[in-house]
């Protein structure tokens, strides 16, 4: 079964019944249904390597992130898939590992594929992006999302870090903290970077005690935890987690640590918008969207198809929402 035997059954042409089945709005509905029904009673695929070799691009568009196991990168691909399947695209996702190698062989493996745009959430202490302008050129569009380069000549879209922080700490500081930590995660990446100053920044401008700490496992948060709460002369009382996955170590810790949340400690977190709800009282939370991340991801990609962007880069971002725990 080709497109020639199908065009012959409804006396119409081969660009007819390829659009019908690749760009349905350019056919008129009832012929587009038939043709679609009959090639699918027929058993009809198309090739997509010859369509690929014809239009010269895929259609796929390439994402690498750090983990798929990750409740922001879930949501984030979640959304993105819901994206390409209406936009006639499909979505292909590798993972580093925070692996830079593997970083590297999974960006090639799209250039390879040539791709129709290459959406990218960095390694941990990658600088493979001073790699791929050289390698990429004006092949196709790379978007850097969440763990971005810490330049200006790129297409990238950040989490607001540092408003993000700013929004949380606002709303501890409203319960009048004696004593503040942060948690932070303990690679060198701009969200690292960028959520550092700003908390250090908000300890110096409202004069609070306060402390940060960088932790790279939950062992690391426990040990560092326990010096802070009971082997310090000042016990902190408040606590902002700038991730998910230091919120639930953090957590844990006190649990297992018998204190008391919210009466002796208080606990704010930069989050997707799931797990503080799994605990009670609720965490209260500052939301930064995996599916909001996904939705500006694609909306770049078509202004950048469309010659709406600065060629030479630009930078956009997710807006930070507050949200304060349900007493249910």
């Amino acid at each position: 079964m080709t497109l020639q035997d199908i065009a012959k059954q409804f006396n119409t042409s081969i660009s007819t019944v390829s659009r019908s089945l690749n760009a349905p709005y350019h056919v008129k509905n009832s012929l587009r249904y038939k043709i679609k029904e009959y090639a699918l009673e027929m058993g009809f695929m198309p090739n997509l390597v010859a369509t690929n070799l014809r239009k010269k691009q895929t259609n796929i568009i390439g994402v690498i992130v750090p983990f798929i196991s990750n409740n922001f990168y879930e949501s984030f691909l979640a959304c993105l898939d819901e994206i390409c399947q209406k936009e006639n695209y499909y979505m292909m996702v590798l993972q580093s590992l925070n692996d830079i190698n593997k970083e590297w062989l999974n960006i090639t493996m799209f250039k390879r594929l040539n791709v129709s745009a290459l959406f990218i959430c960095l390694a941990n202490n990658s600088h493979n992006y001073s790699k791929m302008s050289a390698l990429f050129a004006s092949q196709f569009p790379v978007i850097y999302f969440d763990k971005v380069p810490n330049t200006n000549q790129v297409f990238k879209i950040e989490s607001s870090d540092r408003i993000a922080t700013e929004l949380a700490l606002n709303q501890l500081f409203k319960k009048r903290p004696r004593y503040i930590v942060g948690i932070f995660g303990n690679d060198n990446t701009s969200i690292v970077r960028n959520r550092l100053v700003s908390f250090y920044d908000f300890i110096k401008t409202k004069s609070l005690q306060g402390k940060g700490i960088q932790v790279n496992c939950e062992e690391d948060c426990k040990r560092q935890l326990q010096q802070l709460f009971f082997f310090n002369k000042d016990t902190p009382n408040a606590i902002f987690c700038m991730s998910d996955e230091l919120l639930i170590w953090t957590m844990k810790f006190i649990q297992r640590s018998q204190l008391k949340y919210p009466k002796e400690v208080d606990i704010i977190s930069l989050s997707n918008g799931i797990i503080p709800n799994y605990f009670f009282p609720e965490i209260e939370y500052v939301l930064t969207s995996g599916n909001e991340m996904a939705s500006l991801c694609y909306a770049f990609f078509k202004d950048i198809k469309n010659d709406l962007v600065n060629k030479n880069g630009e930078a956009r971002s997710i807006k930070p929402k507050y949200f304060k725990k349900n007493l249910r």
